[in-house]
């Protein structure tokens, strides 16, 4: 079967325009995203440090960080969350707004159980500033008790 040329251009011309039709939402909205993260004015952000190491600590230990900040920017700050990188990181952070250049607290409490050696543990926070993710990283070196570090099989 032969088509002619006229047939072969109807087709090529119908293909084009499915594929404009599946383009056009994206012209449109050039980022999908755009507008989503925005949530009121932003402000900023200082932490007196970005990172806590607990040095070296015993399997089981229980221990807690509190990170000081300051809103530097002009605007009330809003933290809308903090999310440790595992269940065994379990941050506290006020929910109340924190005013232009007053200082607060965001604890981070780290439980070692089962873990053993270098461990490093993060705490995502996102609030009204700009950028809105900030990182936070904490550190132990975790001992963990002989017994349980080897096996030996008996015969």
């Amino acid at each position: 079967m032969h088509y002619g040329s006229h047939d072969h251009d109807h087709v090529h011309e119908a293909a084009k325009e499915v594929n404009n039709a599946k383009q056009n939402p994206f012209e449109q909205q050039k980022d999908p995203m755009a507008g989503t993260q925005e949530v009121g004015p932003t402000t900023t952000m200082n932490f007196d440090k970005m990172e806590h190491d607990f040095g070296t600590i015993e399997q089981g230990d229980k221990v807690a960080h509190t990170f000081e900040f300051t809103n530097t920017g002009s605007e009330p700050l809003i933290i809308q969350s903090a999310k440790g990188s595992c269940g065994c990181t379990v941050p506290q952070w006020p929910k109340d707004p924190v005013a232009p250049g007053e200082v607060g607290e965001l604890k981070v409490e780290y439980d070692s159980k089962g873990k053993r050696n270098q461990e490093v543990k993060t705490v995502t926070i996102m609030a009204n500033t700009e950028p809105a993710i900030t990182r936070l990283t904490i550190k132990a070196y975790v001992n963990a008790p002989e017994a349980d570090a080897t096996m030996t099989i008996e015969q």
